[in-house]
């Protein structure tokens, strides 16, 4: 950009001074718009920047609950087989209070 300026300088010394008003002002318009282009794009690699590091931050945070909630449902469903022996209906009893416990554990972190 800055060989295209000192070229339309070039230009510009060489002409009339109407002509040379109307290249500097074009150069000047011309240098702008590049610095707004520049600057927006720039803008614009900083939000996608940032963007990924929450996106990041989010898979992070995602891939660990997932883990646990297929290994918490699976553990659920085996638990669905309703015994008929009292001694093993405590012991379901009890594992389902150990899921509760982990479940409301796990909800109450998040928060």
């Amino acid at each position: 950009m800055s060989s295209l300026f000192a070229m339309g300088q070039e230009v510009a010394a060489g002409a009339e001074p109407a002509e040379r008003k109307a290249i500097e002002r074009q150069l000047k318009e011309l240098i702008g718009r590049f610095d707004n282009l520049t600057e927006g794009a720039q803008r614009r690699m900083l939000d996608l920047e940032q963007a990924m590091r929450v996106a990041k931050e989010f898979q992070d945070k995602l891939v660990p609950i997932i883990e646990w909630l297929d290994k918490t449902e699976k553990k659920v469903k085996d638990m669905e087989l309703v015994p008929t022996d009292e001694e093993k209906i405590q012991q379901r009893i009890k594992e389902h209070d150990v899921r509760i416990f982990s479940v409301d554990g796990r909800i109450s972190s998040k928060k």
